[in-house]
Order: C-alpha cells, then sequence, then structure tokens
C-alpha cells in the first residue's frame, strides 16, 4: 500500500542543515494500522507528511498503491491526496462552521451537489458517535468530540489511507482511549490503513500491528509491537518500552546499600521479562525450590499486547544467582542484571 524508498528532507536552521528524514525506507500494508514513535525532534511528523507530499522529500520516491506522488504533476497529486485523510493534534476545525459543515468541507470544495454531501456527512457522524451534534459549532464540544470531527472530515473523501499527526497528544487517558477505540473500529469496518505518530508507547501498545522507532532522522527498530515492546534492541527502543513499566528507583530503594557492581555476599537485583506460555506460570516459585535461594519480589506486572501475555519482574535474589539466570535463559526468557545489594549485615559492621 505504502512504500518509502531512500527518503531524505534536509531543512535550513539557525545553525545550519538539519536532517530531518535520513535515508529512510519502509513498507506499509493495506489494512494495517503502523505507529512511528520517537522524541520530539526525531523526524516523526515529516516522514508522516511526506506519505501525502505535505513535506517533499529532498530524494527518494513515495508510493502510494503503486503510485509514486513525486512524479505526479500537481492536478494529478491533487487527485491522489484524495485517497490520504489527516488528522491532526490540535483539530484545526473552523470555529464558525457547524459540526455538519466542518465534516462536509471537503465535499464542498470537491463540488459535490448538497444531497451528495448530506449522504456522505450524515453516516460519517453516526460513525463517529456525533449524530446529536451536527448542529453544533466546535466551542461547544470537548476535546474528544472536536477529535472526532476531524476523524470524520478526514473520512469524507472516502480515502484508503489515515494519517494521524499526534491526534491524540492533547487529550486526557480516558479520551485517548476513546478516540483510539474509534480509530481501531475505522480500521476493521473500512479496512482502512492508518499511520499514526505518537511519541506514547502505550498508544502504540492499544492499537499498533507494527512499529517503528526513530531517532535523528532513521528508523532504529522496526517490527511488530508485541517484538519491539518486549524485546528491544536499540537503546532508544528499550528505554520507550521500559516507560511502560512500573517505576522503580534501586538507589532509592536501597540507599548506599545498593551497587552497580558486584558486591561479596550481597544479593543480584535481576529484571525478568516473560512472555509467551511463560507469562502466567509459577516460574518464581520454581526458581526458589530448583536452586534453594532466597527471592524478594520488588515489582511485577502481566500485561496484553496484541492478545498476547506479556509479564515484567524486578527481583532481589539472595544465593547462587548464576544457575538462576541460566536456566531463565533457557527457558527464553528475557533476564537482566539492574545492580547488586551489600547485605543489611555488612554494612551494620
Amino acid at each position: 500500500m505504502i512504500t518509502l524508498d531512500a527518503l531524505a528532507k534536509r531543512f535550513q536552521g539557525p545553525a545550519g542543515l538539519v536532517t530531518a528524514i535520513d535515508d529512510v525506507s519502509l513498507t506499509i500494508a493495506e489494512g494495517e494500522i503502523f505507529g512511528v514513535i520517537g522524541r520530539s525532534g526525531a523526524g516523526k511528523s515529516t516522514l508522516l507528511r511526506a506519505i501525502n507530499l505535505l513535506e517533499r522529500p529532498d530524494s527518494g520516491r513515495v508510493l502510494v498503491g503503486g503510485v509514486d506522488l513525486m512524479g505526479l504533476a500537481p492536478d494529478a497529486l491533487r487527485l491522489e491526496r484524495r485517497r490520504i485523510g489527516m488528522i491532526f493534534q490540535h483539530f484545526n476545525l473552523l470555529s464558525r462552521r457547524s459540526v455538519f459543515d466542518n465534516v462536509a468541507l471537503p465535499l464542498e470544495l470537491a463540488g459535490l451537489s448538497k444531497g451528495e454531501i448530506r449522504a456522505r456527512v450524515l453516516p460519517l457522524l453516526e460513525l463517529v458517535g456525533l449524530s446529536d451534534k451536527a448542529g453544533q459549532v466546535p466551542a461547544k464540544l470537548s476535546g474528544g468530540q472536536k477529535q472526532r470531527v476531524g476523524i470524520a472530515r478526514a473520512l469524507a473523501a472516502e480515502p484508503k489511507i489515515l494519517l494521524s499527526d499526534e491526534a491524540t497528544s492533547a487529550l486526557d487517558p480516558q479520551t485517548t482511549r476513546s478516540i483510539l477505540r474509534l480509530l481501531k473500529d475505522i480500521n476493521q469496518r473500512l479496512g482502512l490503513t492508518i499511520v499514526l505518530i505518537t511519541h506514547e508507547m502505550s498508544v502504540v501498545r492499544e492499537i499498533c500491528d507494527r512499529v517503528a522507532v526513530m531517532e535523528t532522522g532513521r528508523i532504529v527498530e522496526l517490527g511488530s509491537t508485541f517484538d519491539v515492546l518486549t524485546r528491544p534492541t536499540h537503546p532508544l527502543a528499550r528505554e520507550i518500552a521500559r516507560g511502560l513499566e512500573p517505576e522503580l528507583k534501586l538507589d532509592q530503594l536501597f540507599g548506599d546499600r545498593f551497587s552497580a557492581l558486584p558486591v561479596p555476599g550481597g544479593s543480584t537485583l535481576l529484571r525478568v521479562a516473560f512472555s509467551g506460555p511463560h507469562a502466567e506460570s509459577p516460574v518464581i516459585a520454581e526458581l526458589v525450590r530448583r536452586f534453594n535461594v532466597d527471592l524478594n519480589i520488588l515489582s511485577g506486572t502481566i500485561d496484553h499486547i496484541q492478545g498476547r501475555p506479556y509479564g515484567v519482574m524486578k527481583v532481589e535474589v539472595t544465593g547462587a544467582v548464576d544457575p538462576v539466570i541460566g536456566h531463565l535463559k533457557s527457558l527464553e526468557l528475557g533476564v537482566e542484571v539492574l545492580g547488586y545489594v551489600r547485605s543489611a549485615l555488612r554494612t551494620a559492621l
């Protein structure tokens, strides 16, 4: 459906040329919900806007449905853009137009008759749950309702692709979840391909099939949402994925007993990631019985990503830790040493 081939885009900034997209190649399948995540300035928005050439790359190719948009004349490009809807962080609604008229705007510009517009707009308002708000102006709506208007407007031209530019960043968590559920429903009902950018991994976890992690204009990690969240390889991907876990500040928890280096007679702090059949198995109890170690659970959580269970536990192990780590790895669980703790007795002495 969408193929980006060796895209590059640079801007002139105060300190010189800034590379926003650096040789990015990417394929997004038809009907897929694809997420792009990264810090501010990573190039996410530029990449998204390159898909419909709102930001024209300096080099490379943008193919949508097999058509190379970079090679089109202006009139042909305008026609192709009708296949690509877009929703924005700040809604971009016209304040003096009603909800109905905001959704109708692209159809008016396309020259449809009043009857055709009405036949298109009313079902869209029902789809996004705003049939009773058709005559109201945006000032009377909540943030979530405004975004629903933006979604309906983006769907008015019956696009095959929907681009979401931080569409939930200005919304509270509950409203964000309702908008994400709506996007997922639209994806399933209409077979729409959705590309969304965000700085929140919780958004990606909620609805994305695959995700790309961007840093300084490049894609540094790419894969299924489950794989990127559970087995990230790039440091930035690991940092973003870990942001979903309960915060546990080990240096504050253990004070001056905490050490980054092994200490004689002390304990070892492990992060254990469970996935697949072992996510809900009594692995920790088995470790205590099998290896005769003392094990203190510091934190733990079990989640479901793309319908598959995934859990993370942080534990303190006192005793021979190497056999424990070896056994966990034999089960294909993720194991990471977070640090070490001096024994309370040694500290007192």
